[in-house]
């Protein structure tokens, strides 16, 4: 049996997506390399939307350029995708499935991470207490949580 980190992506995605899938459909103004591609805003959205993975794949289609962004949930069942193709920068069809609406949830906290002035992971920090852990922004009384 493999190893979760030595699958494919693809294998990845289809532990949590199912074509028979109902899913809502917007349109997002978001492209996901930022959420999902630069280091600085991933850190900061991972420490606001706890258990999400982030999957980039070719898209089906096959054509250069394009691709899938998907969020999953493996342990709740909800994902996200987002089709991204060349030149297409506003509007991306978005897709969201389960009860946990991952997109939007990546989306408020890039807003978040933008509104604090894309700050870099070497302003976070964290605090262990007995019985309570937390991130913060700065200072353990700006706490970073979702």
């Amino acid at each position: 049996m493999w190893l979760r980190a030595d699958r494919t992506t693809r294998a990845v995605v289809e532990d949590v997506v199912d074509d028979g899938h109902d899913y809502d459909e917007s349109a997002t103004m978001l492209h996901p390399w930022e959420p999902l591609g630069d280091p600085e805003c991933k850190f900061a959205v991972g420490l606001r939307v706890p258990a999400c993975e982030g999957v980039v794949v070719p898209d089906e289609d096959g054509q250069q350029g394009h691709y899938v962004a998907f969020l999953l949930d493996p342990d709740g069942g909800s994902w996200a995708s987002v089709h991204v193709e060349p030149g297409v920068i506003d509007g991306l069809p978005v897709r969201q499935h389960g009860p946990r609406r991952l997109w939007d949830e990546v989306g408020a906290a890039h807003a978040w991470w933008v509104s604090a002035g894309r700050p870099d992971h070497t302003r976070f920090g964290v605090t262990v207490l007995p019985g309570r852990q937390w991130t913060w922004l700065d200072t353990a009384a700006a706490p970073v949580g979702a």
